[in-house]
């Protein structure tokens, strides 16, 4: 598993595997081959460009490890989850499915966020 740490977003992965792309427009998010379309390099959440992932520039390794993530790995990263946010994220991370790519807006952009800003 990685966590890793972006301008607005920390995102978990039970891939230990740094991301290869990054959006340089408004969102920031980070990407892996699987989640982009190389032919047209724009970011899907906010159809920025895309460059290749450059750690310590456009993001930060927070945690990696071999395991598989839990929930306190989020925990440990957003420590003010709500119940249903606890709730959600423990069903992900049961059972024999891995979680692919869950990003999550740092608290202090949550209400830009609602306001489209990301």
């Amino acid at each position: 598993m990685i966590i890793i740490d972006t301008p607005f977003h920390i995102s978990f992965t039970d891939s230990n595997e740094k991301p290869s792309s990054a959006c340089v427009g408004k969102c920031k998010l980070i990407w892996w081959p699987s989640d982009i379309n190389l032919d047209k390099m724009l970011c899907k959440k906010c159809a920025g460009e895309i460059e290749a992932a450059i750690e310590n520039v456009h993001y930060k390794i927070l945690r990696k490890h071999n395991n598989r993530l839990s929930l306190n790995d989020f925990k440990k990263h957003l420590p003010n989850l709500s119940k249903t946010d606890k709730a959600l994220i423990k069903s992900y991370t049961k059972g024999s499915a891995k979680v692919g790519l869950l990003s999550l807006i740092k608290p202090e952009f949550a209400e830009k966020e609602k306001q489209g800003w990301l």
